[in-house]
């Protein structure tokens, strides 16, 4: 005897003949919420109802759903609410890669535009120094009303660029968030900002849960790495990592050795995340320190 299940029921076969059965109700809304749950690996109520005391395993048979008054627009209608389920239970890590996808290219058209601004206020005040703090002229130009017909165009651009540092400060602040609730051990290890972009590169963080720590290392620095395979050029130390001021601030022939050390207390952080949910941030801080 084998459990058959079907998109309208579930089955108790044995030599080919259905012995009992439980189908589903006639409704699209129920038929996509088991779908789901098969598509889940979730045992059914019907399945579990069928086989109470029984040792039976999975199988599949021909059972013509015509038989039980079932109709292809009913399995129609349920499959596009299943699509519309699916759909909506997109995992939270793909907003965060989005946020900080979206905060690369804000800073992107912010040195853009400060560029821009500082090439142009110099043209107005030339006797002003190129290794001043910008900044801050910036966001007291954005601010002024006193503005004639030549200088007006530089408060637009002011204007414009605190507008984009005030999407990215709120962009900063949801990633923050967003990351000490999905990779708590990432997040305070790392850093939020880094752990975001990690999990960004890696496409995911259950793709960086089972990355080696030596790849995680060198996560951003793909096009060197091609380079050194390509020409033979120098081997990159580190990726995305040297922004960590723990690597950034190191002296230079140091880097490498504390970025792979860096990168492999990643790993098993990004592992606690992903499998076994306990916080050890700060475990993984102290042997860090010691590994140091």
């Amino acid at each position: 005897m084998k459990l058959v299940t079907k998109w309208f029921g579930v089955f108790l076969v044995e030599n080919n003949k259905i012995v009992k059965y439980e189908l589903f109700p006639k409704n699209s809304d129920e038929i996509a919420k088991r779908l789901k749950k098969i598509n889940d690996g979730t045992i059914l109520d019907e399945e579990k109802k069928l086989t109470e005391g029984l040792k039976i395993a999975k199988g599949e048979v021909s059972i013509d759903y015509a038989d039980y008054s079932f109709t292809p627009d009913l399995l129609h209608d349920a499959s596009i609410k299943l699509g519309k389920i699916l759909f909506r239970e997109i995992p939270e890590d793909r907003y965060v890669i989005q946020a900080v996808n979206a905060i690369d290219e804000l800073n992107k058209a912010m040195n853009t535009m400060t560029e821009r601004f500082i090439e142009w206020y110099l043209y107005h005040f030339p006797e002003e120094k190129k290794g001043k703090d910008f900044m801050e002229i910036i966001a007291e130009y954005g601010g002024e009303d006193k503005t004639n017909h030549e200088t007006e165009p530089l408060k637009v651009v002011a204007s414009s660029i605190l507008a984009l540092q005030k999407t990215k400060n709120r962009l900063e602040k949801y990633v923050e968030k967003s990351m000490k609730k999905i990779a708590p051990n990432l997040s305070s290890f790392a850093g939020p900002m880094i752990g975001a972009k990690l999990i960004s590169l890696a496409g995911g963080l259950g793709r960086l849960s089972v990355m080696p720590s030596s790849t995680i290392q060198l996560l951003g620095a793909e096009k060197a790495l091609f380079r050194h395979l390509k020409g033979g050029s120098k081997s990159p130390k580190h990726g995305i990592l040297l922004q960590h001021p723990i690597v950034h601030q190191a002296d230079y022939k140091h880097r490498g050795r504390i970025a792979r050390v860096f990168a492999n207390n990643i790993a098993i952080a990004v592992k606690a995340d992903c499998y076994s949910k306990r916080f050890i941030a700060d475990e993984l801080g102290k042997r860090f320190k010691k590994q140091m």
